[in-house]
């Protein structure tokens, strides 16, 4: 099975989900959730900036706010999170990027309204 699939072969389904799930397990039995996510965050794509794709967080906080993570508010950590929702698309349609934006802080953003009081 493994063989099969970086020949480019195709896998059945179910045997593709149990390749999943034993990749899924084995990460868990070398990293901790903090540490995949840390991975996950430093190669996830945030889009494209003149053309050149943006990858891994740090990238995008320069690009997108010209400041390194450990400096970004909630706010400004929120935009980058609602990009890996699908980056594309909310290029195209900036009013769906604003209303999701929104949606997240109204989660557990305090900034903005902290600094509306």
């Amino acid at each position: 099975m493994f063989s099969n699939f970086h020949q480019g072969q195709r896998i059945p389904q179910g045997k593709y989900h149990l390749h999943n799930a034993l990749w899924q397990l084995w990460l868990t039995v070398l990293y901790s959730q903090s540490e995949i996510n840390s991975i996950w965050l430093s190669n996830a794509y945030f889009g494209a900036d003149n053309g050149k794709p943006v990858y891994g967080l740090e990238n995008a906080a320069q690009v997108r706010f010209s400041v390194p993570v450990s400096a970004l508010n909630c706010s400004q950590t929120v935009e980058l999170l609602a990009m890996l929702h699908a980056p594309s698309l909310y290029k195209a349609k900036p009013e769906l990027f604003k209303q999701r934006v929104e949606k997240l802080e109204m989660r557990g953003c305090t900034d903005r309204r902290e600094n509306q009081e």
